[in-house]
């Protein structure tokens, strides 16, 4: 692709869709045609539209990707981390913690890209259960949102789901919600999402069936129960206050 600049500059930064096929270029020094800054074409070059850079802060830039599909998409790395822009470099917006990024790249199908409202919701939801655990309020009351049909009752893999999920609501509201509400938002905006429920399932349930060995193999009484209830009262208090923590320092990353 000849783009008509040949000896008039030399571009350090250049990205191309390659299904969208806009093109970004960063141009350092003036030439017949363009600029200095960010310029993009849309028809192979033949026209230069300069972007305005609004909300990227002044610093150096270590990529800059174009997404595949979406010809509007395009990404900076800085050392305060990426940025993106859904309107051809005009505006852009912090996609991830401040960091130093060096290099990235899009994904066609990536979660994260479409909805980062999700990952701004964590914090939150982290917020809401670290009060849940605290007792700040409690949930006794019981609400009928639908009524499911007699056909989901039967065997099979819906009416699977749908006892699993009654059953682990009833068994224990608490991991009900660290699962649910707290764990698959992760799974659905990380790209290693898919590896957090089995974790998950393995740091809860090895801890439980190595307690009860325990109290198999040494024969306790109902005694060692009760105290144990009363320790879990303060681990289910104090992991109520790491979560506060940690929802509010993730609050203020991904929010401002």
């Amino acid at each position: 692709m000849n783009l008509g600049f040949y000896k008039e500059s030399d571009f350090h930064y250049m990205t191309v869709g390659y299904k969208s096929h806009t093109i970004y270029v960063v141009n350092q020094e003036e030439n017949k045609t363009l600029g200095q800054g960010l310029f993009y074409s849309k028809d192979d070059g033949k026209t230069w539209s300069p972007s305005q850079l609004n909300g990227l802060p002044q610093t150096s830039a270590g990529t800059i990707a174009a997404h595949p599909t979406d010809e509007n998409m395009v990404g900076i790395s800085t050392p305060e981390g990426i940025f993106v822009s859904k309107d051809n470099g005009n505006t852009f917006e912090r996609f991830t913690r401040k960091i130093n990024t060096t290099t990235f790249v899009f994904q066609e199908k990536s979660i994260t890209l479409y909805f980062p409202w999700l990952r701004k919701l964590i914090g939150p939801i982290l917020i809401l259960v670290g009060l849940y655990l605290l007792g700040i309020f409690k949930m006794y009351w019981n609400v009928t949102l639908f009524k499911v049909p007699e056909r989901f009752l039967k065997k099979g893999k819906i009416g699977s789901f749908l006892m699993d999920f009654g059953f682990s609501l009833a068994f224990c509201p608490t991991m009900f919600v660290l699962f649910f509400v707290t764990l698959m938002p992760l799974v659905y905006s990380t790209s290693y999402g898919v590896l957090l429920p089995s974790i998950f399932a393995v740091g809860t349930s090895v801890p439980v069936i190595f307690f009860i060995f325990i109290l198999w193999y040494l024969g306790f009484n109902g005694t060692l129960m009760k105290k144990g209830r009363q320790a879990g009262s303060f681990v289910q208090k104090a992991a109520g206050i790491m979560m506060i923590l940690i929802g509010i320092l993730d609050t203020i990353t991904y929010w401002f």
